[in-house]
């Protein structure tokens, strides 16, 4: 097993956040994005099937995992600890 087996649920939410807000910050139109909701900026990224391939790839390469396709659907993409609960159930397989 390796290290990330063992992160709590608030590491894993905030490694996520930092993976949201960096694929936000990369897009020029939204840098003053601060002040958006956790919420808002994950349906930024799915907005686009381009940006929601990346954060799913850099969430795979983040936790050392392969998410099943039946992982990722709207669910996935919309609640922060559908998330985390997935990611989780990948750590420990």
């Amino acid at each position: 097993m390796n290290e990330q087996t063992y992160l709590t649920d608030s590491e894993i939410k905030n490694k996520i956040l930092v993976i949201v807000d960096q694929l936000i910050s990369a897009q020029p139109e939204l840098r003053n994005s601060e002040t958006m909701l956790v919420d808002d900026k994950l349906n930024v990224l799915i907005s686009e099937s381009s940006q929601a391939l990346v954060f799913i790839t850099t969430i795979e390469d983040e936790f050392d995992v392969e998410l099943d396709d039946d992982d990722i659907d709207l669910d996935f993409f919309t609640d922060v600890d559908v998330m985390i609960a997935r990611i989780k159930k990948n750590l420990q397989d």
